[in-house]
């Protein structure tokens, strides 16, 4: 009996565990948008060039949009992304 609980229980957690709300989708993907377009905008400008300060900061601000990228797992809904 127990064991009928636990495998009813898991189903329903892998059932409505991992969908998200077409709210919380939509904001993810505009996080994600938001995240990725600072990426390439960082990137635009390092390319640009300058003084090894400046060349730096961006790097590291760059860095930082891709670990929110990775924390957001926004790997998962790139398809969506422009």
């Amino acid at each position: 009996m127990t064991t009928r609980w636990i495998i009813n229980g898991f189903i329903l957690l892998t059932l409505f565990g991992s969908t998200l709300s077409s709210a919380d989708d939509k904001a993810l993907i505009q996080r994600c948008q938001s995240i990725q377009d600072s990426i390439k905008q960082l990137t635009n400008l390092k390319r640009k060039g300058g003084d090894s300060k400046k060349m730096n900061r961006l790097h590291k601000q760059r860095n930082g949009y891709k670990k929110q990228y990775n924390e957001y797992d926004c790997k998962r809904i790139r398809q969506h992304l422009k």
